[in-house]
């Protein structure tokens, strides 16, 4: 009987041991915050813990998330994200406030870099792409609602009041959301090809406005953005559920092919400033994607004779080709390597901008990057 028991009592801890492993794979044993660009690199990591993922496919079903700090599930299923990344539903909801003192530090930082830009001779356009919940709050769960006016409200007004050139994406993409059905993903916190596309054109007409000489833009007919099936993307795969609801179970929108598409681009790629850049080496032109990696981007096909800096994060992403087609060069990077006055002046002064265009989620906004310039 004793030697049943031991044996028995060996195979349960074989068997047991063999379960944790493999559900609980040891990438889990070492957990560090992951960002959401990087989502899409680790997204087969987090897919291999089959007990997260099922706990959260069926509490998707019922209308609720499996880690709502990371992705709020709303109404029809919509997905938000949480309060994980820069308190971003928070902040939204009036629950956690930015002061007073702090939006004017911010302001003031943004006022130095707009006179001594001004200085230079080159102009200044501050584009805000909104949260996904500032658009659509219809779809946030039962008792979630965006106050008004809240922290990024407060910023935006004391910004115009500053006479920064600002564009407020909130605005202008919830009064277009009428004619659009998804201006943003369900399961993405990006937004859709036309809701890129509409900022992109109030940008390239204040970037008018402050250097006259670029007044070219990449005109798409809104008529051939057509809706379509899409895979489910960012925040469907934090929850882990993309297997779950299949391919093509989202939609959004197919933009219409234009001729910048087809240009020949020469590509630097640097990571310092004091470092020299790579060779310039030709390419495609193809979606670039920031978070890491700088870009010179030079287009002899360009519209615009000029230069640009284009400081910017994900949500640039969707529109960096169109970026890429409007100028004969541009200079792409992400705004925590503008962070610094002594960086920003150095990359000035490197390129000689004729215009430098802030395109920055409304969730980033109070971030570090924003507040060094005196």
């Amino acid at each position: 009987m004793t030697d049943t028991y031991c044996r028995n009592l060996v195979i349960l801890w074989f068997g047991t041991t063999f379960l944790l492993f493999l559900f609980l794979p040891s990438i889990n044993l070492y957990h560090e915050t992951v960002t959401l660009e990087e989502v899409e690199t680790v997204e087969d990591l987090f897919q291999t813990d089959e007990l997260e993922r099922y706990r959260n496919e069926f509490l998707y079903e019922l209308g609720y998330s499996g880690d709502k700090g990371q992705v709020v599930v709303g109404k029809q299923q919509w997905l938000f994200l949480g309060d994980d990344y820069e308190n971003s539903m928070a902040r939204g909801r009036g629950i956690r406030n930015i002061s007073p003192e702090r939006i004017d530090e911010w302001v003031r930082s943004m006022e130095s870099r707009q006179r001594w830009l001004a200085s230079q001779g080159i102009g200044l356009v501050f584009a805000i792409a909104p949260n996904k919940h500032s658009v659509y709050p219809e779809y946030l769960p039962e008792g979630v609602t965006i106050a008004s006016p809240n922290s990024t409200d407060r910023l935006v007004a004391t910004m115009q009041q500053a006479g920064i050139r600002t564009i407020d994406g909130r605005k202008l993409l919830l009064h277009e959301k009428e004619r659009w059905e998804y201006l943003y993903n369900k399961t993405n916190t990006h937004w859709s090809s036309v809701g890129a596309y509409l900022v992109y054109k109030k940008i390239m007409l204040e970037v008018r406005a402050e250097a006259s000489e670029l007044n070219q833009f990449i005109d798409l007919p809104l008529s051939g953005f057509k809706q379509t099936r899409t895979n489910p993307s960012g925040l469907a795969r934090l929850l882990k559920i993309s297997r779950y609801l299949g391919p093509k179970s989202d939609y959004g929108y197919s933009p219409p092919k234009h001729s910048g598409v087809a240009d020949k681009l020469c590509l630097e790629v640097f990571t310092s400033y004091s470092i020299p850049r790579a060779e310039c080496k030709p390419s495609a032109n193809r979606i670039l994607p920031v978070f890491s990696t700088k870009y010179v981007v030079n287009n002899e096909q360009g519209v615009n004779d000029g230069t640009v800096l284009l400081i910017r994060d994900s949500f640039g992403n969707a529109i960096s080709t169109l970026m890429n087609s409007t100028f004969t060069k541009s200079v792409q990077v992400h705004h925590r390597h503008t962070a610094s006055e002594v960086n920003f002046k150095k990359i000035i002064q490197m390129e000689t901008p004729k215009v430098v265009i802030y395109i920055v989620a409304e969730r980033s906004l109070f971030s570090r990057s924003f507040y060094s310039f005196r």
